[in-house]
């Protein structure tokens, strides 16, 4: 006779994995209510723990998981569409959780994730719109892609300082996030990873970043306020189109600048601190001509003469982009400081153009 590979108990499938050595688990019939998972069971006459959870996929009538111990991993798709499921306890033995794991279970309210999880597929709380809370463990590097996409009602998250990509979609389309605080650790900001986010009022990107990502946080119609880390080097496409930013600072690390990454938007001040013109796609702006550029001192000619830049009809030198900062004297006779080009002070000037401040008047000299 040939041994059964599979057993039923309480409307559960365990069956023997490929290499003999455990089990996994699967809704084995529809209208489950309670998935009480067991540990070990026995095949056949011998005993295999429980360490693999494979499908309930669609259990509508679920409202009740519990994961054992065992359990390792739970497989891609597994409790998806679990529409009435209100809560999920991982364990801490759980390392890795496949794509789309809880994908449209929009009941879904709270989840408690282990602190050794190291690895989620893409799309593992998709359209899951109750979901209201998350804290994502330390042991996490990655938010990958559409994790959170269209959780609606999402309003509180945590990222720890281990994270350092936000994949692509990851939070688009959470429209009761009101703020995210970016970690110190985060290096990449993902294409559309928070597209409209229209709770967002401000954002704060750390110095850690280095790019953000084509249509990163295009309509957030309410994002008001950003500060872009002095390490981002490029700001993609669409980045912050149809946003509400009136005024935007343009590190001096910034290289490359894509296509209307401020378009649509009601800005009306754009600094831009590099000395070099970015290469910029253009337009960057949706009307050039109703946008002041602040550029550093010394670098006006420059922008007006670069691809893009030169489509602003009001570029100004500004003393502030040029690291130069107020200087307060109480003697009558306004104090004068010298400056390179670059901003910096100099004590003995060489021969040549150099910039002066009397006071708060800042101009080209020859001397």
């Amino acid at each position: 006779a040939v041994a059964q590979s599979f057993v039923e108990l309480d409307s559960i499938r365990y069956t023997v994995s490929d290499d003999g050595k455990s089990a996994y688990a699967s809704g084995s019939r529809p209208g489950i209510r309670d998935a009480l998972i067991r540990s070990e069971v026995t095949i056949s006459g011998n005993n295999y723990p429980v360490t693999v959870i494979s499908s309930f996929f669609n259990q509508d009538s679920l409202r009740h998981v519990s994961i054992p111990a065992s359990v390792n991993l739970i497989e891609a798709g597994a409790f998806s569409h679990c529409i009435n499921l209100p809560e999920i306890l991982i364990p801490p033995t759980v390392d890795s959780i496949g794509h789309n794991v809880f994908d449209s279970c929009v009941n879904l309210k709270k989840v408690y994730l282990p602190d050794n999880l190291s690895s989620m597929g893409n799309g593992v709380f998709g359209q899951c719109c109750a979901l209201e809370s998350i804290a994502i463990p330390n042991s996490m590097t990655t938010i990958p892609p559409v994790t959170f996409s269209e959780c609606s009602g999402l309003r509180n998250v945590y990222l720890p300082n281990s994270v350092k990509t936000i994949g692509d979609a990851a939070f688009q389309y959470c429209s009761s996030l009101p703020e995210v605080r970016l970690p110190d650790s985060l290096t990449t900001i993902g294409w559309h990873a928070f597209r409209n986010c229209t709770s967002l009022t401000s954002v704060e990107i750390p110095d850690s970043v280095t790019s953000i990502g084509f249509c990163a946080f295009i309509e957030c119609s309410n994002l008001t306020e950003v500060t872009i880390g002095k390490s981002v080097t490029s700001i993609g496409g669409h980045a912050f189109d149809h946003t509400g930013l009136v005024s935007v600072l343009i590190p001096a690390s910034v290289t490359s600048i894509g296509v209307d990454a401020f378009a649509w938007t009601p800005v009306k001040d754009l600094y831009c601190a590099p000395t070099v013109p970015p290469t910029a796609e253009s337009p960057i702006v949706t009307n050039e001509v109703n946008v002041t550029l602040h550029v550093p001192v010394g670098c006006k000619e420059a922008y007006s003469k670069a691809t893009t830049w030169k489509r602003f009809r009001n570029i100004v030198e500004d003393p502030e982009l040029s690291g130069i900062e107020t200087v307060e004297t109480d003697s009558v006779a306004p104090q004068t400081i010298y400056y390179d080009l670059q901003g910096r002070e100099v004590k003995n000037p060489e021969a040549g153009i150099n910039l002066r401040r009397q006071g708060k008047v800042v101009e080209k000299v020859v001397l």
